[in-house]
């Protein structure tokens, strides 16, 4: 009597998790899509020149840039290539930026083409680093395999 009551308890307590997972899931798309719907996006950094405050493998969270200020971390392209780069002057209609871990500074670009501004909070930028949604992704699989597994087996 006592096994079948401990394999209904687990198989409650994985109903459970999931569901919390699945709750988790839901509230984090639905905070996506109102945020693209603010005009908000999620970039990934590939370049290491805002390193310690952005590393390569960052989502970085972005807007459109109405405005640009000095100190903001301006995104726009030059080419083929996106870049992310704080902006240290601002002259007319010329911004001149630099990344972070980079000496040298940048000929201004037109305050055209800069499209996006990372998103900070306290003069920090908001981010997902990769690394951690790697670890996530590897517990929440690794949690349904050894759930699914242990299930079968009992």
């Amino acid at each position: 009597m006592e096994g079948g009551e401990g394999k209904k308890k687990k198989r409650e307590e994985h109903l459970r998790t999931s569901e919390l997972l699945t709750i988790a899931l839901f509230i984090f798309v639905a905070v996506n899509i109102i945020l693209f719907l603010f005009g908000y996006r999620w970039t990934l950094m590939l370049s290491g020149s805002m390193k310690p405050e952005i590393i390569p493998g960052d989502l970085v969270l972005v807007r459109k840039a109405d405005s640009i200020n000095v100190g903001d971390i301006a995104v726009f392209r030059i080419g083929d290539e996106t870049i992310c780069h704080r902006v240290f002057e601002i002259r007319g209609d010329r911004v001149f930026t630099k990344g972070d871990s980079l000496g040298s500074t940048t000929e201004g670009i037109p305050s055209f083409m800069v499209k996006y501004k990372v998103v900070t909070v306290f003069g920090h930028p908001v981010k997902i680093p990769l690394l951690f949604l790697g670890l996530v992704l590897l517990v929440v699989i690794a949690w349904k395999v050894i759930g699914w597994t242990t299930s079968q087996l009992w």
